[in-house]
């Protein structure tokens, strides 16, 4: 059996949505749980696919986990974690092996993982986590299913060639325990790692900023541990998908739990484009205040635009009437889910070119440039979720459309968005997700 979502469009959304924890800081936390000496409690926790794939990761390790997506907690506990492999199960697979890598060298002097799944949106090579593993002083061994290393932590000096969120992540979790001082510079600076960072320091790792910007971490010899229930941010990638589907559909959404300070640079993209936002410490109110406009946008590391936020603003700009333009930098086949948008009645082409921006790295090598025509006027059909985040942007497609839409590989949406058939029904889409 299989599953589909069935859309019936033509409706504005409009209500209040609770916005869930965040998947990008969750999933990273329960992976810290393996550095820590006692149990470990989240609150806030999604129920998502990509949260109990780690959860198995986890289970075959040793490590006991109680979920409860009922009460949206999960209890962790790694005392008795056994085995060196980070392995998933059969069909599953995300990106979070790789950031065991340093637990497990911690605990075992040795590890094994298997080579990470997840969305296929571009080049995501494994690279910078082996540069900073090999800078700690490990050795690596690799072939094509995984990688094996052994060693002994030992700090070193790590300056990434791009801002990589996962490596950031990984070095942090890596060099806590190292013997020495890390410096890690040209880091990514993303909520959710900031997140990371404050629960590493509630534990008592050794973590600051220098004078330059670095981080700087003094590795320590005393087992780490969080007293406290650790309560998950709110995930700004969901809040910026509903409030786009809410201007895109001439609604009108109030979201709450999410932090203005994470998504201040997507909200003036969403006022350029014509909403009218309402902010206060509770709750963030947006609709539209007007005609939407074009725009010409670029994504890049946090506090730029999120590359997590294109494929929604994408949808949104085809609404627009003129010329819009995304200049995607961050990962450089991001935009393939602009052909089943297509399908739909969308009018989408790709290019090489960077104009009207600067060139970036991905000039004349990959399709990384997209042009929006609008308005588009989509006419349902059948479409086929290619990732996660293009998922959502799928569904703004169906949202838009008096006809039905109906979309296959489901499960890229359920990996990432708690909850999402019963919040968009609440806001008043006809949805369903059936099974065929």
């Amino acid at each position: 059996m299989t599953q589909i979502l069935r859309i019936k469009g033509g409706k504005p959304l409009k209500g209040k949505v609770k916005i869930s924890g965040a998947k990008n800081e969750v999933t990273k936390l329960m992976v810290a749980s393996t550095l820590f000496d006692r149990p470990f409690y989240i609150e806030n926790v999604p129920d998502i696919e990509d949260v109990r794939i780690t959860a198995d990761m986890l289970r075959r390790m040793g490590v006991d986990v109680a979920f409860r997506p009922d009460k949206h907690v999960i209890a962790l506990n790694a005392t008795r974690m056994s085995k060196h492999e980070a392995v998933f199960g059969e069909g599953k697979a995300n990106r979070l092996s790789i950031l065991l890598a340093g637990p497990l060298l911690h605990k075992f002097g040795k590890a094994v993982v298997e080579k990470p799944g997840g969305c296929r949106i571009g080049e995501r090579p494994l690279d910078l986590h082996l540069y900073y593993l090999k800078q700690l002083g490990i050795n690596i061994e690799e072939d094509d299913y995984q990688i094996s290393l052994n060693g002994k932590l030992t700090g070193g000096s790590i300056e990434f060639p791009y801002k990589s969120v996962g490596a950031t992540e990984g070095a942090l979790l890596a060099s806590v325990y190292a013997k020495g001082t890390t410096v890690i510079s040209n880091h990514a600076n993303e909520p959710e790692i900031i997140e990371l960072i404050k629960v590493l320091q509630q534990a008592g790792a050794m973590i600051e900023y220098d004078s330059e910007g670095r981080i700087k971490v003094t590795g320590v010899d005393y087992p780490l541990h969080v007293d406290h229930p650790i309560a998950v941010i709110g995930d700004r990638v969901e809040a910026i998908s509903y409030f786009a589907a809410a201007l895109a559909t001439n609604g009108d959404i109030i979201a709450e739990g999410i932090d203005q300070r994470h998504i201040f640079t997507a909200l003036a993209v969403l006022r350029r484009a014509g909403a009218k936002i309402d902010i206060t410490n509770e709750r963030i109110r947006v609709s539209r205040n007007g005609i939407l406009l074009p725009l010409n946008v670029e994504t890049d590391p946090h506090p730029a635009l999120a590359t997590d936020f294109q494929q929604v603003i994408a949808v949104l700009l085809s609404q627009a009437e003129g010329i819009s333009h995304i200049h995607e930098t961050v990962f450089e086949h991001r935009f393939t889910y602009l052909e089943q948008l297509n399908k739909l009645g969308g009018k989408f082409t790709v290019s090489t070119d960077c104009k009207p921006f600067k060139d970036c790295r991905f000039v004349n090598k990959n399709e990384h440039m997209a042009t929006i025509k609008g308005p588009a006027f989509y006419h349902g059909g059948e479409a086929e979720i290619t990732d996660l985040r293009a998922a959502f942007a799928l569904a703004m497609a169906g949202l838009l459309s008096d006809n039905v839409t109906t979309l296959t590989n489901v499960h890229h949406l359920l990996r990432g968005y708690d909850r999402v058939i019963q919040k968009l029904q609440s806001l008043g889409a006809n949805v369903e997700l059936e099974e065929s």
